[in-house]
């Protein structure tokens, strides 16, 4: 008892002296540098993708003007805001009506905003500089307001209310009942929201002045914005304190629902950043586990050694175990550390080049480098070393004795648990997790297969070969033990970095398609249809690209299958805004561009309305899922007094990413044209083209023209930064396909080297051993290729599907390119790799084997 104890105690001792002997000998430098490497990628990822992600939400909150936003119909209660303060986030108020602004010279409908001090929490608001300049040159400069805002009795509009109240600097309008005097104009306002009452000209005024105008006053149509902004663990734990307290009235924003163009951007970006990290660990993972396995089959003679004299193999495996620890712990340290060096470094060097500055990152890359690298070495490199358990004491005598190959269940069993937890870990998505695990599994287990069945092949065809091909062919199915892990491995290393590069092109692609350099910077409302002709020349003439324009009648939603509109709805949309406001319905005779049916068919282009007919509708289908409402469903819409019913025939799927005129409601032609209506356009308008806007105001003054080019400009920037990290996260990819290949290389050097020291004793040149090996590589390349094919094309397809909303097309340039690429990476890496083999004397190889 006493003894065992002993050695129990004495393990950990023993583990030190052994860990500071094996990394003298240099036998610990492939796993150290390949756990090294792991850790520092995932740090290095890590960090960067943290600072960038930080970044990335910290640019898109200026949208919004905070972290987070509540909108309300009418004033929250105030223990809300003051349990905001007592979390310590800032929280700010805002008001919005449309109200009627009366100067000397005429009247105009203004979208009015109340802002109290702090606005706004994030973003700046943006001044024209010359705020007594009359032109209408919009190339002007601006300035930040700094903090300031419109005091008592002052307004702050913007140019297009200016001009058409033909007023000045210093003039006085009337909001109401009240008179202020106009003393700055706004150029850019970071808030900005998108729906109709913004298309209207803007004017700002302080929150103490609302009462003072007696335009708000109860039951009167007002929107509250309440902007919080602070620390992200306190904006978390508000929101979910705040959440279960929220009527159906109330909507609590992040940036991903106030501005969804910019959301679903951002999900999709932190999608590729987890994936690529998940990738680079993968490949990372299977690195260690060669490494591991090389160095387990390198230690046998220790252990026979030590067990011959009374050190139980079970001993010495525990003590190694300890040693891995050890080393673990030493290289998740040190690569936790070098990573967050060189993300420093790398960051400052390209810190002019970033949209914008990179807030330091969190604590959370720091744990999850270190943990990830405890976790890749106990999961991948933890079966193999066990088995050192199991080494006899006779190996000392009789060296043919193999060391026992760890069981398929616990080898694998152990990788699998290991990289669940890592991805999941790393991405909190159940979903990822799943489809990413199933993917790969499916993967490797066809790889596996698959790849058996080549080497089938290859042995019947290889005696028909030439001498140098039917060596490879021959080496390769007589190491078929060494060579399937080492052609999964090379398939896995191009498979994933395939596949990140693969998701990376067709994210860019579909991010350049939905905002492109010439997306409408302009939108016109509010045309008259007798305007509707020479609206339309002007914009020709000047060579303008614009969307056709589009006829809108404004409606109600007052009825559905013939019962009250909120009565007919689920409880929790009876307060949603498309039953509180006026509706805009267009008609068409065919389906927008960027509009997909879902369900039900569009109508003939041929159709014809019939006198007293069910008119077939077309719905959005966000509206159609919150309100309840399927095909066959009857609704009934109030247009100027006069009810007109329709029947969903289709619901269809909009894309509201790409900055074009998109309806909720769709009839067909025939049905609305006697309506009152107005039409609406968007065009794009270059830096040259944009001095007919002034002509544009005189000729047609009751039309309203919405600049959005700062709002274009500021989710461009969001995406340069998106675009700037999926970069980045691509090249540690590859770099981790680096370490995985070397690694792989190193798995069967001392193979290799025996066998090509029985070929120099038997008289082969060293020039033939290369052309022998350089066929080897070739088809070990040659395969990986077609399996990387396989799996990057299939687990691409269950991506796309489930989790990026991405149209899947087979990509037939990878048909070509994977074959190639990875014969030629392959055969160099392999040939760098072993270019030891024809250096060694045979007569020392042979000795050491």
């Amino acid at each position: 008892m006493t003894q065992s104890i002993k050695h129990k105690v004495a393990r950990w001792p023993m583990a030190f002296k052994l860990l500071a002997r094996e990394w003298r000998s240099g036998d610990l430098n492939l796993l150290f540098t390949a756990l090294l490497l792991a850790v520092m990628t995932v740090a290095l990822t890590g960090f960067i993708a943290d600072r960038l992600q930080r970044g990335m939400e910290q640019q898109a909150a200026q949208l919004m003007g905070g972290d987070l936003v509540l909108r309300s119909p009418r004033e929250i209660d105030a223990q809300w805001l003051q349990e905001a303060r007592d979390r310590g986030l800032q929280a700010v108020p805002t008001l919005e009506f449309a109200s009627m602004v009366a100067g000397d010279n005429g009247f105009q409908l203004s979208a009015v905003k109340a802002v109290a001090s702090g606005y706004p929490l994030k973003g700046g608001l943006e001044l024209e500089k010359d705020s007594r300049a009359q032109s209408q040159d919009v190339s002007a400069d601006y300035v930040d307001s700094d903090g300031r805002l419109p005091a008592s009795g002052e307004v702050w509009v913007d140019r297009r209310l200016l001009t058409a109240l033909n007023a000045a600097i210093g003039g006085e309008v009337e909001i109401g009942q009240k008179l202020f005097t106009i003393t700055r104009i706004i150029h850019k306002e970071p808030d900005r929201s998108g729906g109709f009452m913004s298309l209207n000209p803007r004017s700002l005024i302080n929150f103490s002045d609302v009462a003072e105008t007696g335009v708000v006053q109860p039951g009167s149509r007002v929107r509250f914005r309440y902007m919080f902004a602070g620390d992200l663990p306190s904006i978390d734990a508000f929101k979910d304190w705040l959440e279960p307290q929220l009527k159906p009235s109330h909507r609590l924003l992040d940036i991903r629902e106030d501005r969804p163009s910019v959301g679903s951007a951002l999900d999709r970006a932190q999608r590729y950043l987890q994936l690529a990290s998940i990738g680079a660990v993968i490949l990372s993972g299977v690195a260690v586990a060669m490494a591991a396995g090389r160095f387990a089959r390198r230690r046998q003679d220790t252990v026979a050694v030590m067990a011959s004299f009374g050190f139980a193999a079970p001993v010495m495996g525990g003590i190694y175990l300890r040693l891995l620890l050890l080393l673990g712990i030493a290289a998740a340290l040190c690569g936790a550390l070098l990573g967050f060096i060189l993300q420093m470094i790398g960051t400052s060097m390209v810190a002019d080049l970033l949209p914008v500055h990179l807030p330091p990152a969190g604590w959370q890359p720091w744990g999850l480098s270190v943990g990830t690298g405890i976790l890749l070495l106990m999961g991948f490199a933890g079966a193999p070393l066990r088995q050192l358990r199991n080494v006899s004491p006779l190996r000392v005598f009789r060296r043919d004795l193999e060391l026992a190959s760890p069981s398929t269940v616990m080898v694998y069993g152990l990788a699998l648990f290991a990289l669940v937890v890592m991805i999941y870990w790393y991405s909190a998505d159940a979903r990822l997790t799943l489809w990413l695990t199933l993917g790969l599994v499916a993967v490797m287990g066809l790889s596996a297969v698959l790849t058996l069945g080549l080497f089938r092949l290859l042995k019947l065809v290889g005696p028909k070969l030439p001498m140098r091909p039917r060596l490879a062919v021959r080496s390769l199915y007589s190491h078929k033990q060494t060579a399937l892990p080492q052609v999964m491995a090379f398939g896995l290393v191009l498979m994933v970095v395939a596949l990140v590069a693969l998701i990376r092109n067709d994210l860019l692609a579909s991010w350049q398609q939905q905002l492109p350099q010439t997306a409408p910077n302009y939108f016109a409302i509010n045309i008259q249809p007798f305007e509707r002709q020479d609206f339309a020349a002007r914009l020709d003439q000047a060579a303008v690209k614009r969307s056709p324009l589009y006829p809108i009648v404004r409606g109600r939603l007052s009825g559905i299958n013939g019962q009250p509109a909120r009565d007919a709805v689920p409880d929790n949309a009876k307060e949603d805004n498309a039953l509180h406001r006026e509706l805009n319905l267009t008609w068409r005779s065919d389906l927008p561009e960027d509009n997909q049916i879902i369900s039900g068919r569009w109508w003939r282009d041929d159709f014809t309305a019939q006198p007293g007919a069910i008119i077939p509708l077309s719905l959005e289908a966000g509206m159609a899922e919150r309100l309840n409402l399927g095909l066959g469903d009857t609704l009934s819409f109030d247009l100027a007094g006069q009810i007109v019913t329709g029947e969903v025939t289709n619901i269809r799927q909009v894309n509201w990413d790409n900055f074009q005129p998109n309806f909720y409601v769709i009839a067909p032609p025939g049905v609305l044209e006697n309506m009152p209506q107005t039409l609406l356009a968007s065009f794009f308008l270059s830096d040259e083209q944009r001095r007919i806007v002034p002509d544009l105001v005189k000729a047609f003054p009751a039309v309203s023209l919405l600049d959005i080019s700062q709002i274009l400009a500021q989710v461009r920037q969001i995406l340069v930064q998106v675009t700037l990290a999926i970069e980045v996260m691509l090249g540690f990819t590859l770099l981790s396909g680096l370490v995985l290949l070397l690694a792989a290389v190193k798995n069967s050097l001392d193979e290799r080297l025996r066998e090509g020291a029985l070929y120099r004793t038997l008289g082969a040149s060293g020039a033939m051993i290369r052309s022998i090996q350089r066929y080897e590589f070739v088809l070990l390349g040659v395969v990986a290729g077609l399996l990387a094919l396989m799996g990057s094309e299939l687990t691409a397809y269950l991506l796309y599907l489930n989790l990026f909303d991405l149209d899947y097309s087979l990509s037939f340039t990878h048909w070509l390119v994977l074959p190639l690429s990875g014969a030629v990476i392959i055969t160099l890496a392999g040939l760098w790799g072993t270019r030891f083999v024809v250096r060694q004397p045979p007569l020392q190889v042979l000795r050491a084997g």
